[in-house]
């Protein structure tokens, strides 16, 4: 367009058709590459922005024999795309809460997994387990598996799944006794001296 312009200024005398052809060539090129430029510092930020601010506290069942080693494996891993912030043997995850963890890494089973959310009581915080047992439903990862998948679980919010818990009290000529969140199921049973017991729901 500024080509055609400076040609038909040319025409009318005002100046050299060449001269402003090729200072238009030469401010379209600029303009390319400043384009270029432009588009390139875009895409740097944009990885800069999607670099993973994830903080993660890794737990490990300490009845696993094969959770220091797990954990060690793993965590050299993680701490290459976020920040590992806690790594102990240890179910109890109410660290995670005090430092505003944002994922936590459970090494062990269901059970393992269980115990920590427990811990977490109202204060949920997405947990990934990694299985160090057998067959596991809540713990479906290897250790591998888990650093192929990791940065997909870094920045895909929508692969978190939520589960209901369940608040529990017990009461007893109308104080209530007991008080307690239960994660995966409850059970009533009957102290000693054993023997059924009636229940109304």
């Amino acid at each position: 367009t500024k080509t055609m312009r400076a040609q038909k200024q040319a025409r009318r005398g005002r100046v050299d058709p060449c001269a402003s052809a090729l200072q238009a060539m030469v401010l379209l090129l600029g303009w390319n590459a400043q384009a270029q430029r432009n588009a390139s510092r875009k895409r740097k930020a944009e990885r800069e922005s999607n670099e993973p601010a994830e903080t993660d506290i890794l737990l490990g069942n300490p009845e696993k024999t094969d959770a220091p080693s797990g954990m060690h494996q793993f965590g050299e891993f993680a701490r290459k795309h976020c920040t590992v912030i806690g790594e102990k043997l240890s179910l109890d995850a109410r660290e995670a809460i005090q430092t505003g963890a944002d994922m936590i890494v459970v090494f062990g089973g269901d059970g393992t997994m269980l115990s920590v959310a427990r811990s977490l009581g109202e204060h949920q915080i997405p947990m990934i387990g990694v299985n160090l047992g057998k067959l596991g439903y809540l713990a479906d990862y290897l250790v591998e598996e888990l650093q192929f998948q990791f940065d997909a679980v870094l920045h895909d919010s929508s692969l978190v799944s939520r589960r209901m818990i369940l608040e529990v009290d017990v009461c007893r000529q109308g104080q209530n006794i007991f008080h307690s969140i239960a994660i995966n199921d409850c059970a009533i049973q009957a102290g000693t001296p054993f023997r059924m017991i009636g229940l109304t729901v």
